[in-house]
């Protein structure tokens, strides 16, 4: 009988959590949303994290305290890594971190780096803009917007990728050509990781030496890259693109582990490595 009513609390519990956050949403922000949240309260990974919560939940309230300690520390590990309220908030510390090109008050630049990682191929083979597809494309503004006499793309593809992939410095260049930048206005330099990328470009005097040279990813991954150009001995001016931070108004939402979160924090984690080992 004990063990039937430690359940059916630790049950209680659980559903008091589930019922919380869309109630609260629609109590403070509308109608809205309260269907928002539930939506994503309905996706695969509020449901695993609820299923982590249930399990700490029931641990505890039988006794297992060690389990409950270990389930505690994924519920809010998951959680600090998924909510948008936490993960926005170290990805916009590292976003900020370094102070970008504005081109609106700033010089002109003689040529632009574009790194690759914003373009892919779709299933007919056709170029196409990426996740971090704010890279190509705003390189290619920055163009028609009288910003940049060139655009130098990078990237070669990756070792054992498909013998129909190309190499992202193709890829950008179709784009860019189809946007209408001049082909002859457009230059590639290999590289299959960022290390690489900066490597090459420092053996292409011609394009940085005594030049306003501009390097152009996403805001994430900027800091890292300009890390790499000093260490190289390359004077270049940050620009960035791809914002992945959000800085509007935190809503009920916000609370709500999310996928596309957990995206942000993968990507951070691979930029805090890459700082780790040097690359």
């Amino acid at each position: 009988m004990e063990v039937r009513q430690r359940s059916v609390k630790a049950l209680s519990i659980w559903m008091v959590i589930w019922i919380a956050f869309p109630t609260l949403a629609g109590l403070f922000q509308g109608r809205t949303a309260a269907e928002k949240v539930l939506t994503g309260m309905a996706m695969p990974l509020f449901l695993v994290w609820s299923l982590l919560i249930a399990g700490m939940l029931s641990a505890f309230c039988h006794g297992r305290k060690w389990q409950g300690t270990f389930l505690l520390l994924l519920v809010v590990g998951l959680w600090i890594a998924s909510a948008p309220v936490t993960i926005d908030r170290f990805v916009s510390r590292i976003e900020s971190s370094v102070v970008t090109w504005n081109y609106e008050t700033d010089q002109p630049l003689d040529s632009i780096v574009v790194f690759g990682g914003g373009t892919g191929r779709d299933a007919t083979g056709r170029s196409q803009l990426s996740l971090a597809g704010d890279r190509a494309a705003w390189g290619a503004r920055l163009y028609h917007l009288g910003k940049t006499k060139k655009l130098i793309a990078t990237g070669d593809a990756a070792p054992g990728a498909n013998a129909q992939q190309r190499d992202p410095s193709i890829q950008a260049r179709e784009i860019w050509v189809q946007l209408q930048v001049p082909n002859d206005a457009i230059e590639e330099i290999e590289g299959i990781n960022t290390t690489q990328e900066i490597e090459s470009l420092k053996r292409h005097p011609d394009v940085i030496a005594g030049k306003r040279v501009g390097l152009l990813t996403s805001a994430l991954h900027l800091p890292r890259v300009m890390r790499l150009a000093r260490a190289a001995g390359i004077e270049a001016i940050p620009i960035a693109s791809d914002f992945r931070s959000n800085k509007s108004r935190v809503t009920w939402l916000d609370l709500v582990p999310q996928a596309d979160s957990l995206n942000k924090f993968d990507l951070l984690w691979k930029e805090t490595l890459g700082g780790l080992i040097g690359r």
